[in-house]
């Protein structure tokens, strides 16, 4: 048996050169983070998070691979790929006549840019025929800080067409309550470190 290196050793070209198979033979997996309610301790959602198991470098950290996809433009890859899983995950569950919760995604600026992720998300809700209101879409603040018209106008399509669509993190960059009295938002999940 071979052993695993350490990811600190590893190249970051590894990463952009390996996604497609790691995606292709699932060594990045959907982890899923429980979203509970404070008051009364009941599971009300989760959250779909990407998790890499490389079977030469072991257990990358997202922090390390997210900040290369992003840096090449391959982020959408990564989504995409998050979103056919988090669907199909939806499928098998209401298949079987087990309770479902919403599961939520964090979509990248970059998602809004270099591909069409509306029609992304479209065809897995329709291809799993899940009921959109289980599938909700993370942004964070500086998406809306963005000079791009197109990010507004995809994130009202995602609205017309009945997801909620959450904050990420507010309070870890630039937000403050005047910023939010010009944005809609389903649901804010708080930086509790730095606010």
């Amino acid at each position: 048996m071979r052993k695993k290196r350490r990811q600190i050793d590893m190249p970051p070209s590894y990463v952009i050169e390996h996604l497609d198979e790691a995606i292709e033979k699932h060594w990045v997996k959907v982890h899923y983070q429980p979203i509970v309610r404070t008051i009364t301790g009941q599971l009300c959602a989760m959250e779909g998070l990407a998790r890499w198991d490389d079977p030469n470098w072991g257990f990358l950290t997202p922090p390390f691979f997210i900040g290369i996809l992003e840096q090449h433009n391959l982020i959408h890859k990564l989504d995409a790929f998050l979103i056919e899983e988090v669907c199909r995950n939806q499928a098998r569950v209401r298949k079987a006549g087990l309770p479902s919760v919403a599961v939520s995604l964090n979509l990248s600026r970059l998602d809004f840019i270099n591909c069409d992720i509306f029609e992304i998300v479209e065809n897995a809700v329709r291809k799993y025929n899940v009921p959109r209101d289980l599938l909700h879409l993370e942004i964070v603040e500086n998406i809306l800080t963005d000079r791009n018209k197109k990010i507004g106008e995809v994130l009202d399509r995602f609205r017309a067409a009945g997801y909620e669509i959450w904050m990420d993190d507010f309070g870890s960059g630039y937000s403050s309550l005047k910023f939010l009295k010009d944005q809609r938002f389903d649901l804010l999940k708080m930086d509790i470190v730095k606010i």
